[in-house]
C-alpha cells in the first residue's frame, strides 16, 4: 500500500494480532472475524513480513515491544 511503512499494520492486521496474541489460531481468529482461515494466513505473513520475524511467537515479542498488548 502506497505510503505504508513496513513495520506499520493495517487496521485489519492488527486486529488478528490480537488474536494472535491470545493464542488464538487461524481458525478461531477466522471465526471470530469472519474470514477464512487462508485469510488470516495470509494477514499473518504479512504481519511476519513487516515485523522481519520468522514466527508468531517473534511477531508477538515484537508487537509488545513497540507498546502494543499487555
Amino acid at each position: 500500500m502506497p505510503g505504508e511503512r513496513s513495520g506499520d499494520l493495517t487496521e485489519r492486521e492488527r486486529q488478528v494480532m490480537v488474536l494472535i496474541a491470545k493464542g488464538h489460531t487461524n481458525k478461531a481468529i477466522g471465526r471470530e472475524l469472519e474470514m477464512s482461515p487462508h485469510t488470516v494466513a495470509g494477514h499473518v505473513q504479512d504481519i511476519l513480513r513487516k515485523y522481519d520475524v520468522p514466527n508468531r511467537a517473534a511477531a508477538v515479542d515484537e508487537w509488545r515491544r513497540r507498546g502494543n498488548g499487555a
